[in-house]
């Protein structure tokens, strides 16, 4: 799967780390963000649950700040607020800017990257009781029928070292091999490791 970037003319505004450091171009985009939220300017602070971002649309010099809730037990992601700021001397907000705004694409983006971080954590919080977390590039620990978190969580590491080993492949398939199990099996593990955070969900994206 390659990796999404922003469609144009949408970039990414990194906030800055200081939250009273702007700068003249990001004091003048947050102008109506900071109206808007009590005086107060997000900075880059990665939040398990939600987060805001801000983007900039290099052809009608118009910023948009948005506000990006994790659904609870799931890796969607969905935008509770939107802001428009225009921010340059002949640019406005029109209404063609607010239907053009691909708002589920960027939900897709931004939640890739915020639930690297939930993945993350996820798998560490299954892991943590083990010394020793066996290879992943060899077939899976036998655990029988019970299989908790921590199957999970190696299903979904072995899952990405597989697809970073061989990135144009089918990697349910490779997984079948390397493991002696059926296909329906090693399917069924993968999608119960992305129901438990273990594993990036796959990604459909539609405006």
């Amino acid at each position: 799967m390659k990796e999404m970037t922003l469609p144009e003319p949408w970039e990414d505004v990194p906030f800055a780390e200081d939250s009273g450091d702007y700068g003249m171009v990001l004091e003048n985009a947050a102008k109506v963000f900071r109206s808007c939220a009590n005086g107060l300017y997000p900075n880059s602070k990665l939040l398990a649950f939600d987060h805001w971002v801000h983007l900039h649309n290099s052809a009608t010099s118009v910023d948009v700040f948005i506000h990006l809730q994790n659904m609870p037990f799931s890796q969607r992601w969905e935008a509770t607020s939107v802001y428009f700021s225009a921010v340059g001397n002949n640019s406005a907000v029109t209404g063609s800017e607010l239907r053009k705004l691909p708002l589920s694409t960027i939900c897709s983006i931004y939640g890739s990257r915020f639930n690297e971080v939930l993945i993350s954590t996820t798998r560490k919080s299954a892991l943590m009781d083990y010394d020793n977390i066996p290879d992943i590039t060899s077939p899976l620990p036998k655990v029988g029928k019970r299989k908790g978190p921590f199957f999970y969580a190696l299903v979904g590491m072995q899952f990405d070292e597989l697809k970073r080993l061989y990135p144009d492949e089918n990697i349910a398939d490779k997984m079948k091999k390397l493991n002696d199990a059926p296909l329906s099996t090693v399917q069924r593990w993968i999608a119960k490791a992305r129901n438990m955070n273990m594993l990036a969900a796959a990604q459909w994206v539609k405006d």
